[in-house]
């Protein structure tokens, strides 16, 4: 149905569940500081390596959904989540990292798609 792969909007909204799981557990922990410096630093080295491979960006989309994902879950492992936080719904360390797999399949569908992409050009 779609040769060159899925349209952009229908990744975007598919993205957008790990980004509003992602943004609640970073308001969760109570912001720390630490996640200010390393959240942009893993953008910065995606967007490095996806330009140093030379993958088009619409292809990488979930990437970006999936490396945030990944990274607020690991992290929100690290600090203590207070007990009146509604997220993780669960109140267990297993749901964290789940979300963190789900944002490594993520980051591994963007990488693919993008692959895929060059081969066919």
């Amino acid at each position: 149905m779609f040769a060159e792969g899925l349209p952009l909007p229908v990744k975007v909204t598919a993205s957008m569940p790990p980004l509003m799981y992602g943004a609640m557990l970073f308001f969760a922990t109570g912001t720390p500081r630490v996640w200010l410096g390393i959240i942009p630093a893993a953008f910065v080295l995606l967007f490095v390596l996806i330009s140093y491979l030379d993958y088009p960006l619409a292809y990488v989309w979930p990437a970006f959904a999936g490396v945030f994902l990944l990274t607020t879950c690991i992290l929100a492992t690290m600090w203590d989540i207070p007990d009146t936080s509604p997220v993780p719904f669960t109140r267990t360390g297993a749901e964290l990292w789940v979300g963190a797999l789900i944002g490594f399949l993520y980051l591994m569908w963007g990488v693919g798609a993008a692959r895929r992409a060059v081969l066919a050009l």
